[in-house]
C-alpha cells in the first residue's frame, strides 16, 4: 500500500476497528524513515509489531508521519521559491534622458 492510501481514510476510520493494525503497520514500515520507525517502534515483523503495538501507538505514529512529510513538503517548496526569487532578483531600469 502506498502513502496515498492513508490520506483516503479519514481519521475516524483509522481510529475505527474497520482497519486491521497490521495494514496501518505496513504503511508506515513502506514510507517511514527507520529511525522513525525506531523510535515509534515499530521495527520487525508485522505480526509481532501488531501484538505488542497498540492501535493508538500506531494512530499517533501514523498522524506523526504524514505531519512531519507534510512540513518536509512545505520546507522544500519554501526553498524552490527563494532560490527562483534570487535567480530572478529585483529588476532596475535605468531611464536615459533623451
Amino acid at each position: 500500500m502506498s502513502q496515498q492510501s492513508v490520506r483516503q481514510w479519514s481519521a475516524e476510520q483509522v481510529r475505527s476497528d474497520n482497519l486491521p493494525k497490521k495494514d496501518l503497520i505496513n504503511i508506515l514500515q513502506d514510507n517511514a524513515a527507520y529511525s522513525f520507525l525506531k523510535d515509534h517502534r515499530l521495527l520487525g515483523n508485522i505480526e509481532n509489531v501488531a501484538k505488542t503495538a497498540i492501535k493508538e501507538q500506531i494512530v499517533d505514529a501514523i498522524t506523526s508521519c504524514l505531519s512531519a512529510k507534510a512540513t518536509e513538503m512545505v520546507e522544500k517548496m519554501t526553498k524552490q521559491v527563494k532560490a527562483v526569487k534570487a535567480e530572478v532578483g529585483p529588476k532596475c531600469f535605468r531611464i536615459h534622458p533623451s
